[in-house]
C-alpha cells in the first residue's frame, strides 16, 4: 500500500501541531521558500498534474500522475481560491515524525482559504537527485483558535 510521504499529504485536518524553532535555526534559503511557494501556486490554479512533475522525484516513482491529480483534488478544491498566504515559520530538521532521518526543510503558511478562512499549510521539502529542494510533503489544517 502506497502511504510513505502522502501520509503527511493527507494528514490535512487530522494533523496538528507547530514547528520547534532553536536558536541555532538556519536562515531560510530564497530558493527553497520560492519552490515552495511556486508548487502551491500550482495547486491554487488546479494544476495538479504539474505539482506532481515538480515534486521530489521520490512522490513522482510512488505515485502515479493520475492517482496523484486526484487526492490532491479531493484535497485541495473543497478549499477554494487561496486569498491570501503568508510565511508563518521555517524549521531545517534532520528528523520528521515517521519518516527517515535526512534533510528537511518544513514552511508553514497562514492561508486564507474561500471556504476555510483560517488554515495552515505545512510544506516539507528534501533535496532531489539533482540536490535542488523540492517538495515532499504537504499538508492542510485548519489555523488554531
Amino acid at each position: 500500500m502506497k502511504t510513505l510521504p502522502l501520509l503527511l499529504v493527507l494528514v490535512t485536518c487530522l494533523w496538528s501541531g507547530s514547528l520547534a524553532y532553536s536558536a541555532e535555526q538556519k536562515p531560510l534559503p530564497n530558493e527553497v521558500k520560492s519552490t515552495a511557494i511556486s508548487w502551491m501556486e500550482l495547486l491554487d490554479k488546479g494544476q495538479y498534474s504539474d505539482s506532481w512533475k515538480q515534486a521530489v522525484a521520490k512522490i513522482r516513482s510512488f505515485y502515479g500522475e493520475k492517482d496523484w491529480s486526484q487526492k490532491m483534488t479531493k484535497l485541495r478544491q473543497p478549499l477554494g481560491k487561496a486569498e491570501k498566504r503568508e510565511l508563518a515559520g521555517s524549521n531545517h530538521t534532520d528528523t520528521r515524525p515517521g519518516m527517515p532521518p535526512g534533510d528537511y526543510w518544513v514552511l508553514e503558511f497562514n492561508t486564507k482559504f474561500e471556504k476555510m478562512p483560517a488554515a495552515v499549510e505545512e510544506v516539507t521539502l528534501i533535496p532531489d537527485r539533482d540536490g535542488k529542494y523540492r517538495v515532499f510533503a504537504f499538508a492542510i489544517r485548519p489555523a488554531s483558535s
